[in-house]
C-alpha cells in the first residue's frame, strides 16, 4: 500500500494539470471578490457580504466552486493510467486491486484538499484586501469553523469517491470527464428536485443531496444539530457506498 501511495503521490505532485486547476480555481476566487467589489460601485444593491478575509476564504470549503476543478482533475489523473497502460503494469506486479483502488481514492482526496486550500488562501488574501480585515479565529466562531471544516472534508472525500468510482468504471478520459462534470456536478442536483416534484414534495430529497449538504454551511456556519447530523450521515453513506461499488467493479473487471 505504501509503495502504491508513494507512486501515486509522486505522479500527483508532478502533474501539471493539478497546478493548472489550482491556479484557475484561485484566480476564480480572487476574481469573484473583485467583481462584487466593482459591482458595488456601480449599484448599491450589490454588496460584498463577507465582513473579513477569513469568512470569505472559508467559502472555499462550502461554496461548491471547487467541485468543477475536482471533477476535471480526478478524471484526468485516474484515467491516465488506463490510457498509457500503467494500470495494467501495476496489476501485473501482483498488487491487490483493493489496495490499488484505495490508493487512487486517497490520492484524489489529497488533490481535492489541495485545491480547496489554494482557494481558501486566495479568498483569505483577496477578502482581506477588500474589507481591510483579516478576521479573528477565536471563541465560538473558531469552534463552528473547525466543525464546519471537518464535516466539509468528509463531504468532499465522499464527492472524490464518486468521481474516482466513475473514472475507474469508464476508464476513458473524455467520457469520464463528461459524466463527472455534467451528470454529477451539474445535473445531479436537478435529479433530486425532479424526484421532489414526482413525489409532490412529500419527501425532501434535496436534503440528502451531497452538494446540498456541502453548501448548507455557506448559508449558516452553525446550522441546527439535526442538519449537522444529517450532513455527516449523508457524507458517510455516499463515501461507503461508492467505495464499495467502485472496488467491486474494479475487482471484477479486466485491466487491458
Amino acid at each position: 500500500m505504501l509503495r502504491l501511495l508513494r507512486s501515486d503521490f509522486y505522479r500527483l505532485f508532478r502533474s501539471k494539470s493539478l497546478y493548472i486547476c489550482a491556479l484557475v480555481a484561485g484566480l476564480l476566487m480572487i476574481g469573484s471578490a473583485y467583481m462584487v467589489k466593482w459591482g458595488s460601485r456601480v449599484s448599491e444593491e450589490i454588496v460584498f457580504s463577507y465582513k473579513d478575509g477569513l469568512s470569505y476564504g472559508l467559502m472555499a470549503f462550502n461554496g461548491g466552486d471547487v467541485h468543477l476543478f475536482m471533477a476535471i482533475f480526478i478524471s484526468i489523473f485516474v484515467t491516465a493510467e488506463f490510457t498509457y497502460g500503467t494500470m495494467k503494469n501495476t496489476v501485473s506486479k501482483g498488487f491487490s486491486k483493493i489496495m490499488i483502488y484505495l490508493s487512487k481514492f486517497i490520492t484524489a482526496c489529497v488533490a481535492s484538499y489541495f485545491l480547496i486550500l489554494v482557494m481558501f488562501v486566495a479568498g483569505l488574501v483577496s477578502g482581506t484586501l477588500i474589507t481591510g480585515e483579516v478576521g479573528s479565529f477565536t471563541g465560538s466562531f473558531a469552534l463552528h469553523a473547525l466543525r464546519m471544516v471537518g464535516i466539509e472534508l468528509l463531504l468532499h472525500a465522499a464527492l472524490s469517491s464518486i468521481l474516482v468510482m466513475v473514472a475507474m468504471i469508464i476508464r476513458n478520459g473524455g467520457g469520464t470527464m463528461a459524466v463527472n462534470i455534467i451528470a454529477i456536478v451539474t445535473v445531479g442536483p436537478v435529479i433530486y428536485q425532479l424526484l421532489e416534484l414526482f413525489f409532490d414534495h412529500r419527501i425532501e430529497f434535496t436534503k440528502y443531496s451531497l452538494r446540498n449538504n456541502v453548501m448548507l454551511y455557506n448559508a449558516i456556519m452553525a446550522p441546527p444539530m439535526e442538519d449537522i447530523l444529517r450532513s455527516i450521515l449523508v457524507g458517510i453513506c455516499f463515501l461507503v457506498v461508492t467505495l464499495a461499488i467502485g472496488i467491486l467493479a474494479f475487482k471484477n473487471s479486466d485491466v487491458k
